[in-house]
């Protein structure tokens, strides 16, 4: 069955490293970080109304 696991919180609590590990101890997990995600949108640098 899939799994989603959403993590959410203030800056510098370590979502981002215990997502990457969560996905090294589980092969075949994607580990979808949206700091890096936004980027793959086309007009992400634009004003968040125009995009």
């Amino acid at each position: 069955m899939a799994r989603l696991i959403h993590l959410n919180g203030p800056p510098g609590i370590g979502k981002s490293t215990l997502s990457a590990r969560y996905a090294n101890r589980h092969p075949g997990t994607p580990n979808l970080d949206v700091d890096a995600l936004h980027r793959l949108v086309g007009g992400w640098r634009d004003e968040e109304f125009d995009t």
